[in-house]
């Protein structure tokens, strides 16, 4: 049984709770399955990330640029990072699709 199966199982006699799972899958199976998703996780958050820090880096020049001003309201700053938000997400979406069906 993989570890995937052991926690979505809702059988009777199955894990009960987070610590009975974490310590099956360590005994039965090695500390190292507790990472086997990291790379593709990496894969996905990694462009995310940086796609999203370079939007809102980008909107935020472009708006003091535009409006020639040294600060940005709390508005215009929750505008910004839904928009680089929204960015980053539309860049990186087939990406994760990819990924989720590997």
């Amino acid at each position: 049984m993989t570890a995937g199966e052991m926690t979505m199982n809702r059988k009777e006699g199955c894990l009960q709770n987070f610590v009975d799972t974490f310590l099956t899958i360590v005994k039965e199976e090695g500390p190292a399955e507790l990472y086997r998703g990291l790379t593709p996780s990496l894969i996905g958050k990694v462009p995310y990330a940086a796609t999203n820090y370079f939007a809102c880096d980008t909107l935020r020049k472009s708006y003091k640029k535009i409006l020639k001003k040294d600060e940005i309201e709390n508005i215009a700053t929750l505008l910004i990072g839904s928009a680089a938000g929204a960015i980053s997400r539309s860049a990186t979406l087939p990406l994760e699709v990819a990924l989720k069906h590997m």
